[in-house]
């Protein structure tokens, strides 16, 4: 990435590149305002609040398992096979969540990319409190959650989520997760 590219709202340095339209830390979380989660347990229950307090409005949840919907007030669907029935008959602009935690991350990106080529937009979630130096770089569908921080020049691949516990940080990515010091992988392989 360019340390040049600016964003696409306001000029400021572009810190995460979607396809098109590069944005700064401040409009990261900028998209279409309806919004659906992928996943309807935990993760989603920890996403919702956060988007609304940004101004997005969860209108839908896809979970591939037979769950009691999370939300009393949003309509759930299933599978892929009700996914792509919904859209069909809901062509607006949509943003979206990939609500999966802990080590799944393969199955997280792959439903990112599935959902963008249903021309969905892909929501890069950031907490009120969580901190982000200028020169980090945030991949798209990332959520850097409560108090986390990602420090000077820290680059943070596709759909991975920050979550601070136990006064550490930890970083779940494409399965394989990392706290803290205790272990020396390199994030840069990552």
């Amino acid at each position: 990435m360019s340390d040049n590219v600016p964003c696409h709202v306001c000029g400021e340095r572009a810190v995460h590149l979607p396809e098109e339209k590069p944005v700064c830390h401040k409009h990261a979380t900028n998209a279409s305002s309806s919004v659906i989660l992928w996943g309807g347990t935990g993760q989603a229950k920890v996403i919702r609040p956060i988007l609304e307090a940004a101004g997005h409005r969860v209108v839908m949840v896809f979970d591939n398992a037979r769950i009691v919907p999370p939300f009393a007030e949003v309509p759930m669907g299933g599978d892929w096979n009700d996914f792509v029935q919904w859209r069909d008959k809901n062509v607006d602009e949509f943003s979206f969540v990939v609500c999966i935690g802990g080590t799944r991350g393969r199955d997280r990106v792959n439903i990112l990319e599935g959902l963008m080529s249903y021309n969905l937009t892909p929501i890069t979630v950031l907490h009120g409190t969580a901190w982000l130096a200028d020169s980090s770089y945030i991949d798209q569908g990332c959520q850097i959650l409560a108090m986390a921080a990602v420090c000077e020049n820290a680059r943070i691949g596709v759909a991975c989520i920050l979550i601070l516990m136990q006064q550490s940080i930890t970083i779940v990515g494409l399965g394989r997760e990392f706290t803290s010091c205790r272990e020396r992988q390199s994030l840069e392989r990552w």
